[in-house]
């Protein structure tokens, strides 16, 4: 990934790939909250089920 970002440094030059890695950055942070986000949801929606799996039975 880093290799990439050097190549784009050399043919897009360097103030607008230092924008570009920025702009991943704040894209990482963001993908990772959502992605935390999902994992809580379907925890909560596992053990939803699974209380009412025990309920049933």
């Amino acid at each position: 990934m880093s290799e990439s970002l050097r190549l784009g440094g050399t043919s897009f030059g360097c103030s607008q790939s230092e924008e570009h890695f920025e702009k991943s950055k704040c894209y990482g942070h963001v993908f990772n909250a959502l992605l935390y986000f999902c994992l809580c949801v379907f925890h909560f929606l596992f053990l939803f089920l699974l209380m009412n799996m025990n309920y049933v039975h």
